[in-house]
Parts: C-alpha cells; structure tokens; sequence
C-alpha cells in the first residue's frame, strides 16, 4: 500500500506544519485538500478519535497525530499499513519523538504492507496472506 497523497490539519498560522507541508512536498508527497491518504492533525488524540468515530470513511486512512509543539508523532490509524514509516519521516523532518504501538512496530519488523511500500512492490493476492485484514 504505496500512498502520496497528504492532507494536514493545523491552525492556519502554525509554522510546523507548514514546514511540515512544504518538507513532504520536496520529498515527492501531494499535499491536497479533498481525497487524501495520509491524514495528519495538529491536534489531541482525544479530538482525532472523535473525528474517526464520527467520520466512517476515515477509518482506512493513515491518520497521525503530532503534538502542537511538535515533540511527538503518533500514528493513531493503520499504523502496520504505512503510518509507522510515514510517521518516521515525519518525526525526522520535525525533530520529534515516533511513538509506535503495534506489535511488529515494538519488535522492529515490517508488515507486509510495508515490505510491500518500501521496495516498490504491490500485493497482489491479499487471500492468501494468512490473518490478512482487507479494508
């Protein structure tokens, strides 16, 4: 699961995200307003998952939150489909703490989604892959 397409939701005058924004941008990522992939709030955890609950379709995007100080980056949705790698370069780029939760992400191995993501490569057959969740 390759995704370029980022949406980031700040105050309009905070200074990290469009650092953030302009970054992204020169490493080949979309900034875009409507259909993104890649959503990520300069906001409380505690006001995402709100949004999420209340919003269906964002349940399949790759959502991250970043502290409004920029000290943390916490991927909050599909963290073992891309959010942990984007959420690294994003804490790269801002100098800031990557909080990962998932299992793979807390023994240091990639998911097969991003195996997949890092080296260019499309899962084909998602039925064969035991456990495999489809979205």
């Amino acid at each position: 699961m390759y995704v370029s397409k980022v949406r980031i939701i700040a105050e309009k005058n905070n200074s990290l995200a469009k650092k953030l924004a302009k970054n992204l941008d020169e490493l080949g990522y979309t900034i875009v307003d409507k259909n993104p992939e890649i959503l990520i709030y300069f906001n409380s955890i505690n006001n995402i998952i709100h949004k999420i609950l209340k919003m269906r379709e964002l349940r399949d995007k790759i959502i991250l939150s970043i502290t409004d100080d920029g000290s943390y980056v916490i991927p909050i949705l599909n963290e073992e489909k891309g959010g942990s790698i984007i959420g690294e370069i994003i804490a790269d780029i801002l100098g800031s703490q990557l909080i990962l939760t998932s299992k793979t992400s807390q023994k240091g191995f990639y998911t097969i989604e991003e195996f997949a993501w890092i080296n260019g490569l499309r899962i084909e057959n998602s039925d064969m892959i035991p456990f495999y969740e489809k979205n």
